[in-house]
């Protein structure tokens, strides 16, 4: 899906990634054959196994780069719930904002469903605070998207993917 920090994306580092499509044939993508944009590698198609990925790294001013990652992890230490279960950021940044800054504007942040709450630390991680089961968090991020759009006419498009068997209507229903 193409990861990404403030440090950059993943695809800044790829050389080539092989993957193996549903049929089991295998193939091998360099970087610039997969598509890739933000949070997502568009030619590799869903339902691929990544079965290998070849990375350029660096050596160079590494005390340098060290000591950048360790500011950027201590400030997302103070920014981010890491204290708590979580998949992480639940949405894309739309372009020319922030999905956490939208998720607060409409006054989600610290909101719970079940065991689940919209962060209270940062509105776009969903984390579990007792028991939460994937409904609970389903529920609110299909609450925050409604919230969102009806407020900033925006649609929050989630990092996050639904696995196993939901019902199609829960899927479809924004």
């Amino acid at each position: 899906m193409n990861a990404g920090s403030i440090l950059g994306e993943i695809c800044d580092a790829v050389v080539y990634v092989e993957w193996m499509d549903s049929h089991g044939k295998s193939h091998r993508f360099q970087r610039d054959q997969c598509g890739f944009s933000y949070r997502k590698a568009e030619n590799i198609p869903w339902g691929a196994m990544i079965t290998r990925v070849c990375f350029h790294i660096h050596r160079h001013e590494f005390e340098a780069e060290q000591t950048r990652v360790q500011s950027l992890l201590k400030r997302r230490k103070q920014t981010q719930p890491l204290h708590l279960p979580s998949c992480g950021s639940v949405f894309k940044n739309p372009e020319g904002d922030y999905a956490g800054r939208l998720i607060e504007a409409t006054s989600l942040k610290g909101y719970r469903i079940g065991g689940a709450e919209i962060s209270s630390k940062h509105a776009n991680f969903i984390v579990n605070v007792e028991k939460a089961t994937a409904m609970d968090v389903y529920r609110l991020i299909r609450l925050a998207q409604e919230r969102v759009w009806e407020q900033f006419n925006i649609r929050l498009e989630t990092e996050v993917r639904l696995m196993g068997n939901w019902p199609n209507k829960l899927v479809s229903e924004f």
